[in-house]
């Protein structure tokens, strides 16, 4: 992620992964700057050392106090592997036991080793709390804030342990920490901006889909009436053509049922079947409509077929009357 950066900074933002430890040294304080290893720890102890006549103030690196091993005292047993997770806990409960101190007494970290043979090693490392408290103190007037207290083995190894308890660690946060939190903040603000103008994008595309699928829908039902229309017109004039070489002409017939018929019927249909004359439509006074048309000038008989019912829209009733016998 950091190819981008000058070498010069990527040097920088790699001291990051380095602590700054501080050794007491009889009288006085050893500087100590190591590289991290692996999990942060140093893999032996440092090699380089600066005698400093006393702490002149924190470093840009997270400090860390390196105890003496002669100041620490370090225990392991064996336990079976199922009791793993609780082993360091056991050995807290019998530190009575195994160390002249009481839990009260020390600064205490541990943790746990293979064995071999279906076992592990937990391992405890205790300091007493005079000895540290005197140290951090003399660290703490001047300045400088500890992130943890480490120690080393009978081999000088670190331990790769943390014997101050959480609260009393500093949480270092260097301005390189900073920038890179900032740069993750400019950046996640900019995902969240592109992933909103995608969505304004997608919500401006589906509304304006679903105002051209309206719109397409309207000129559909309106061309749909314009059909029923046209095929009315076309039954109409096919009836008429159908008729054109009869005697009588149409208008006269439609005259004629004009003149019969109520005021508020209208006529939805003409079908001419041979000699009978097919209406179609409504009116409120569907019941009278057999005796009002009786026998006309044109046709024999008029009768209706099928149930008159009332149609919802114009709360008229709907009608099917045979004209029969229809003669020039």
């Amino acid at each position: 992620m950091l190819l981008w950066l000058p070498q010069s900074m990527r040097a920088r933002q790699r001291a990051r992964f380095t602590r700054q430890w501080w050794v007491p040294t009889g009288s006085e304080w050893t500087s100590l700057a190591a590289n991290a290893v692996g999990d942060g720890l140093p893999s032996s102890a440092p090699p380089s050392a600066e005698a400093i006549p006393a702490p002149q103030g924190s470093s840009p690196l997270p400090d860390w106090l390196l105890l003496p091993r002669s100041l620490t005292v370090q225990v392991s047993e064996a336990f079976p592997s199922q009791a793993r997770r609780h082993a360091v806990r056991a050995l807290r409960l019998d530190m009575d036991r195994l160390t002249p101190f009481s839990p009260d007494q020390v600064y205490a970290d541990g943790w746990v080793s293979e064995a071999g043979n279906n076992q592990v090693r937990g391992h405890l490392v205790v300091a007493p709390k005079p000895q540290v408290d005197a140290l951090l103190a003399s660290l703490k007037g001047a300045g400088i804030d500890l992130a943890g207290v480490d120690t080393v083995d009978a081999e000088d190894r670190l331990l790769g342990v943390n014997l101050l308890p959480a609260a009393m660690q500093s949480r270092h946060l260097d301005r390189w920490t900073v920038f890179n939190l900032a740069l993750a903040l400019v950046m996640g603000l900019g995902i969240a901006a592109g992933l909103g103008w995608m969505l304004h994008n997608r919500i401006a595309a589906t509304d304006a889909l679903a105002q051209r699928v309206e719109g397409e829908a309207a000129q559909a039902r309106q061309t749909a009436a314009l059909q029923g229309q046209i095929d009315v017109l076309t039954a109409a004039m096919q009836a008429a053509d159908s008729t054109g070489q009869r005697s009588v002409p149409v208008a006269s017939i439609l005259n004629d049922l004009a003149e019969r018929l109520p005021g508020d019927a209208v006529i939805e249909r003409l079908e001419w079947l041979g000699t009978t004359l097919k209406l179609t439509g409504t009116s409120s006074e569907a019941a009278t409509l057999t005796q009002r048309l009786g026998n006309g000038p044109h046709w024999e008989s008029a009768q209706t077929t099928g149930a008159v019912l009332r149609d919802p829209q114009t709360g008229k009733d709907r009608f099917t009357l045979m004209l029969q016998g229809v003669h020039p």
